[in-house]
């Protein structure tokens, strides 16, 4: 009887979302009741009350967002300009080599013996963590230049083969044949791996975070041989990221040092480490599952994960980052399963790698405490040691930041160097955000608006953002798996668990603001929503339906691998000019800024100096002084003209650009930015128009006048 009353309401419910078109209120009764029915369903019956609630769901937005033919198109579409020189790609696959043979050599004097998998990836993680240790340094000390690289390294190095001289290569790994879950694997995963380096490689960087924080501050670093030295701008400014911790730029730094700044090499970077974070995920799956089947259906849902699909692409941190924020957390598993406290100790060192390349890495810290306290049964010194040797670890960075600014996670929270007026339009710039994204919280109902948005509305998935696609994932397949683990006397989930709910309680209360940053959820959810499926291939009829199930999540995640890249301003009726024309791709992604920036760089002067809010600087040939720079944030404090006018001219500045995102008409362009009294009188005589294209326009700055 229990069961007919649990398919009856599932059933109901589903035709309520379907017919009200998901409204809030019926997703929350629909998700409550998964909860419910999970723990009161006889056992006997839970995988089949699972099963038709999950594959209801999936055939419902399945329709609306599965478009075969585009993914038909992208294919007979393919084609790869080369963008870099035999040489080039030499000298930056020796530095990847350098990279990996000196955490080979780390890892090895500190974890004798390792199965082969294991070694790949503390070689990588060492290797790559050890370099952004060693590149800080040389960035506020001797510059970052071949010869003070080449010379750490080779110390590094040989220091390493001397701790090593007797066990060099004692390891003898035995290779195993090639099986069917190992054939299937590769089978999953190629796609996904291959149109991560093909849109990577083929198409220019679109993303705006990439093109400016990424791919600009990277060459800014690589051109002037050091870490600059700026506290001015709010976070939204690009030199703000002087300070924010740049493990993943730094790395780019390193490797142009031996192959010469090269964008497309640049952008391999993020899909090579995408494919090393398959490797993880194939290894923490088989330890935590220890069957085929479920090792398989983990790497096919972390694959498919809609945010590790869109960042594998671009040159920013957040698959660095999810890396070594991983493999950290299945260190600690790994401790837990073994008692082995070494393991302990090298999470922390790896979870402060993490912490080296994004302020998010230090989400660690909860977990790792949580897991010390819970493991040792009180807070004792076997608690704080590891929490030592990850504050040692990050301390090349954030004691920078503390002896510069103040404040080791400046801007957050204060610290030197800030003007109060460009600080409160970093604060209003990210309360409009929250505002446009659907949250920041000012009543219950704004709440649960902004819940209902994150866990239950599902969208068409071509003609919106890409962060729509984590609720399937999220909402009907991990928070039902917490339940349904909760049932269970299984081992080692516990973790992961915590993870993730501890990770979407940050979320939720914390930061929602940007959807990107659940990326570091990635591996749980795909842990726990295999443990969920899984349970429905006990039996013949409820295991033939969990593989339509996943061949639908596979098959739509793989659409949308073949050909997104976060464009703001692409939509449905445009995507097929979008696969078609790539090198194309800026003007139909940006137009009017793509225009501006082309006919900049063919037109201006020699020696013209351009004041400006935007942040894409990368693809403009020119100088750029942004205008909430700390040289110009006098700005804020006059109303005189006149005043202003000085500033600039003693700046040198020769031009104002007003990109797409700063003019009048744009939603995100902070008021006080408006405010200052050069945006008050952009088209007066003082600035004359130059060119225009769309919402862009270049404006010549009139000097001399009475």
């Amino acid at each position: 009887m229990k069961l007919q009353i649990g398919i009856a309401a599932i059933l109901v419910q589903i035709a309520l979302v379907a017919v009200f078109n998901l409204y809030p209120m019926f997703n929350i009764l629909f998700f409550i009741n998964w909860i419910a029915l999970i723990i009161l369903v006889d056992g006997k019956y839970l995988r089949h009350v699972v099963l038709i609630g999950i594959i209801s769901i999936f055939l419902l937005i399945g329709v609306k967002i599965a478009d075969y033919g585009l993914l038909a198109a992208v294919l007979s579409n393919l084609s790869f300009p080369i963008n870099f020189t035999v040489s080039q790609a030499g000298y930056f696959l020796l530095g990847w080599i350098v990279i990996f043979f000196s955490g080979y050599l780390i890892s090895k004097t500190i974890v004798k013996k390792s199965g082969l998998c294991m070694r790949i990836l503390y070689s990588f993680s060492f290797g790559t963590g050890t370099n952004s240790i060693i590149m800080t340094i040389l960035g506020h000390s001797l510059g970052i230049t071949a010869i003070p690289i080449s010379v750490s390294y080779v110390l590094l190095i040989l220091a390493g083969l001397y701790s090593n001289k007797k066990d060099l290569m004692v390891e003898k790994w035995r290779f195993p044949k090639p099986g069917k879950l190992h054939v299937l694997l590769v089978a999953v995963s190629f796609p996904f791996v291959f149109f991560s380096f093909y849109n990577s490689l083929a198409y220019t960087e679109l993303y705006v975070d990439s093109m400016a924080y990424g791919i600009e501050w990277t060459r800014i670093i690589f051109s002037e041989g050091k870490i600059p030295f700026v506290a001015g701008g709010p976070s939204i400014s690009l030199y703000t990221s002087a300070n924010y911790p740049s493990a993943y730029q730094l790395l780019g730094v390193y490797l142009s040092a031996f192959s010469g700044f090269n964008e497309a090499l640049l952008k391999s970077v993020s899909p090579f480490m995408f494919l090393m974070s398959v490797l993880l995920i194939y290894k923490i799956s088989s330890e935590v599952f220890r069957k085929e089947r479920e090792t398989l259906v983990s790497t096919a849902i972390f694959v498919s994960f809609p945010l590790t699909i869109l960042f594998s692409r671009y040159y920013t941190f957040y698959i660095y980052l999810l890396f070594q924020f991983s493999f950290a957390v299945f260190l600690l598993y790994l401790f837990f399963k073994t008692g082995e406290r070494k393991l302990l100790f090298l999470s922390s060192v790896v979870g402060g790698f993490s912490a080296l390349s994004s302020y998010l890495g230090l989400f660690y810290v909860p977990i790792l405490l949580a897991c010390c306290i819970h493991y040792n049964r009180k807070i004792d010194s076997r608690a704080i040691v590891p929490l030592l040797l990850f504050m040692l670890t990050i301390s090349p960075w954030y004691a920078r930041n503390l002896v510069l600014l103040g404040n080791p996670v400046w801007p957050f929270g204060g610290g030197y160097y800030l003007d109060d007026n460009i600080q409160a339009a970093n604060n209003e710039h990210f309360r409009i955000m929250a505002k446009l994204i659907g949250f920041g919280y000012s009543d219950a109902a704004s709440f649960v608006s902004a819940a209902n948005s994150f866990l239950f509305s599902y969208a068409d998935g071509l003609n919106t953002t890409f962060n729509n696609g984590l609720r399937p994932f999220i909402s009907l397949l991990a928070l039902p798996a917490v339940a349904y683990a909760a049932r269970s006397k299984r081992k080692g989930l516990g973790i992961f668990i915590f993870w993730l709910l501890s990770g979407l309680f940050a979320y939720v209360f914390m930061v929602n603001q940007f959807e990107r940053y659940v990326i570091l959820l990635a591996v749980p959810v795909s842990v726990m929503s295999s443990y969920l499926v899984s349970g429905l291939f006990k039996n013949k009829l409820p295991g033939i339906v969990a593989v339509s199930l996943l061949s639908m999540l596979y098959a739509n995640s793989l659409v949308f691998a073949s050909y997104w890249n976060e464009c703001h301003g692409i939509s449905q009726n445009n995507i097929m000019s979008y696969v078609k024309y790539k090198d194309k791709a800026l003007d139909i992604c940006y137009p009017g800024d793509s225009q501006m920036w082309n006919w900049m760089s063919q037109n201006l002067p020699e020696g013209a100096k351009v004041a400006t809010y935007e942040i894409r600087w990368y693809y403009a040939n020119a100088t750029f002084v942004p205008l909430d720079s700390w040289e110009l944030r006098s700005l804020y404090k006059t109303s005189v003209l006149g005043d202003a006018l000085d500033m600039l001219e003693s700046n040198s500045v020769s031009h104002i650009l007003i990109a797409g995102w700063t003019s009048p008409n744009s939603m995100i362009m902070p008021s006080s930015y408006k405010s200052n009294v050069i945006y008050s009188n952009i088209g007066s005589d003082r600035f004359k128009l130059v060119k225009s294209f769309g919402d862009a326009a270049l404006y010549e700055v009139v000097y001399g006048k009475g």
